[in-house]
């Protein structure tokens, strides 16, 4: 999985995914989580360092990497709507 700026830029790049700032900021968040965060959870956990950016960007920019299968949208058994970073077969337990 890329991480540092540079791979994510180039892997966004053979996307044709606009590289801004918040999508970067996004992305690296939810690939550190271990968990399968909300978008609630990715938007707290940047927040302080990039205060400008704002929910309703979190939520289309999961949606964009959702789309692009950069992520996967895991519906809990609760409703409850998260993401994966983690696009290959894995057991949810």
């Amino acid at each position: 999985m890329k991480t540092n700026s540079t791979q994510i830029k180039e892997l966004f790049k053979e996307l044709d995914i606009k590289s801004t700032s918040p999508r970067l900021a996004i992305y690296q968040s939810l690939m550190k989580f271990k968990e399968h965060p909300s978008a609630e959870e990715i938007y707290l956990s940047i927040h302080k360092k990039h205060p400008s950016i704002s929910v309703a960007t979190v939520y289309k920019t999961l949606d964009l990497l959702v789309q692009t299968k950069l992520a996967n949208k895991v519906v809990t058994a609760e409703d409850k709507v998260r993401y994966d970073a983690r696009t290959d077969q894995h057991i949810h337990l």
